[in-house]
């Protein structure tokens, strides 16, 4: 009897977080919005607040369950069909979302791809958990080399030009990010390793997944890579500042020819690209978070193929034809 009304209370309580997330997320819509231009043009990085903008901190009720909205199952593998007659198309696996109710769907989601850039977001979240485990990491200062694009920490104790201009371990993360530079994904290793070495490894270890290896072919599930974006939008991790933090950067990524190309201008999307060749094989991957008004969403779209605009049409038709058929269910709800 006890097991059974502990039940209850938590099925109680993940019904009440639910609602109440849901009602908080249309209320501040439109506030969200406005401040959100007005940071991405005119704030600096330290000028960011805590209000929780990209992030909703709920119990993070885990269903058992692949049901998703009727008709958008149907969306999704009709796109992908459709795509998968190209010849110069060879594999294409998508994982979709709802972060209302942790309802997902996914296409070939048990696939197995190399990340590459897409790598940079656990590198990030392993960067910001140091910060709240190492604070000092925070004081450290660094130059920028704009010819070479490379990052090198100042010695604080030598007398530095006062014309040079100086940077954080924000400044870091937001270049690495947004350019998705590899020159700068390198210096944070090392200056992780610097502090803790194998810390980046622990990051994957306490998420469940396979940290990559030196020498060796590192693979992953879209669905495993999914769950980086899910633990930075629950802050479930690292803890909501620099949660919203970090998808404030990635809501900056310069690549605009996969999720985001289709999408209404005034929607915010969260996302990392990756791309690589392997002997003549391409792929070419974009996952994020769409911030559709009361139905945010995680969408991730992996490729694999022999054409790289082919493949970007592919993540584009995809994401377009959720976005729409979210778009129509909304607008006219059963």
């Amino acid at each position: 009897m006890k097991i059974g009304n502990n039940f209850f209370v938590i099925l109680f309580l993940c019904i009440c977080f639910f609602v109440l997330g849901v009602l908080s997320e249309k209320i501040f819509f439109n506030k969200y919005f406005l401040e959100f231009e007005k940071q991405k043009k005119n704030e600096s990085l330290r000028s960011l607040t805590t209000e929780r903008k990209f992030t909703n901190p709920l119990l993070d009720c885990e269903p058992n369950f692949r049901y998703i909205r009727p008709k958008l199952e149907t969306v999704i593998i009709d796109k992908v069909n459709s795509f998968k007659k190209n010849q110069s198309i060879k594999q294409i696996s998508v994982y979709f979302r709802e972060l209302n109710n942790g309802a997902w769907y996914g296409v070939n989601e048990k696939e197995k791809f190399i990340p590459a850039s897409l790598n940079k977001v656990p590198l990030m979240i392993a960067a910001f958990k140091l910060s709240e485990e190492s604070p000092e990491i925070l004081n450290l200062k660094f130059s920028f080399d704009e010819s070479s694009g490379v990052f090198k920490k100042i010695d604080t104790s030598k007398t530095t030009d006062k014309k040079e201009k100086i940077y954080n371990l924000y400044d870091v993360l937001e270049y690495m990010i947004r350019y998705s530079s590899n020159e700068t994904a390198g210096f944070l290793i090392d200056l992780l390793n610097s502090f803790n070495k194998n810390f980046v490894d622990k990051v994957f270890n306490d998420l469940g997944i396979k940290p990559p290896r030196a020498k060796e072919e590192y693979l992953m599930t879209i669905k495993d890579y999914a769950s980086f974006l899910r633990v930075l939008y629950n802050s479930t991790y690292i803890n909501n500042k620099n949660s919203e933090k970090a998808l404030f950067f990635l809501s900056e990524t310069e690549f605009k020819d996969g999720l985001v190309k289709g999408i209404d201008d005034n929607v915010v999307i969260a996302h990392k690209y990756g791309q690589i060749s392997d002997n003549k094989l391409f792929q070419l991957h974009d996952c994020g978070i769409i911030y559709f008004p009361g139905n945010n969403y995680i969408l991730c779209v992996m490729v694999k193929g022999f054409n790289i605009d082919q493949m970007a049409k592919v993540i584009q038709g995809v994401s377009k034809a959720v976005y729409d058929e979210i778009k129509t269910q909304v607008s006219n709800p059963l």
